[in-house]
């Protein structure tokens, strides 16, 4: 049977790439986690700033505040943390205690 890796996400990571989008992977390869402080940090702010910012030009001019942008990066940050709340809602994490 193949694995998870090798079943769905890979090929998902190649159609990715054939659409555009840039595969970071998620460890650096001396295992700290890439582009974040953590692996739960699910966005990568900055490169989303970024990218933001260079979308929303008219003329060459980035239109896009830091206010603006800090809140596009708020709303999502919100909508993150719903969809984690509503999952462990779903899928609770069972704290099991082996007493010695």
């Amino acid at each position: 049977m193949p694995s998870k890796e090798s079943a769905v996400e890979l090929p998902l990571i190649e159609q990715l790439r054939v659409m555009g989008w840039t595969h970071l992977a998620a460890l650096t390869e001396d295992g700290r986690p890439t582009g974040r402080a953590s692996f739960r940090e699910t966005m990568l702010e900055d490169r989303l700033r970024a990218k933001l910012r260079e979308l929303n030009t008219e003329d060459g001019q980035v239109w896009l505040d830091d206010r603006r942008l800090s809140q596009a990066v708020a709303v999502l940050h919100r909508a993150i943390d719903q969809l984690r709340r509503l999952g462990e809602k779903r899928h609770p994490k069972i704290d099991v205690q082996v007493k010695s």
